[in-house]
């Protein structure tokens, strides 16, 4: 699955199901072919990383967009109160 918007649309057109983060499903509760349920039992979290080939290691521009990544996940962090520390550059 490339992200978890993928998986939410193989459920709408099965008859699957899935477990999505909660953030996620905010934004599916709104879309008429799903049904949002809470889960059963506290799932906990998971980590979210970022991954980048070695080669793009000391890249500039790579190196500026993966400290805004970071940023963006700090600020995240700092309005919703998410467990959520940023990779380093």
């Amino acid at each position: 699955m490339t992200n978890f918007f993928a998986a939410a649309e193989i459920v709408a057109v099965t008859d699957y199901c899935a477990t999505l983060p909660s953030l996620i499903c905010r934004q599916l509760m709104h879309d008429p072919r799903l049904k949002v349920l809470p889960a059963p039992v506290d799932l906990g979290s998971f980590p979210v990383e970022m991954a980048w080939h070695v080669r793009y290691r000391h890249d500039p521009a790579h190196r500026w967009l993966r400290t805004l990544i970071g940023e963006v996940i700090t600020d995240f962090k700092d309005m919703t109160g998410a467990k959520a520390t940023p990779s380093p550059a």
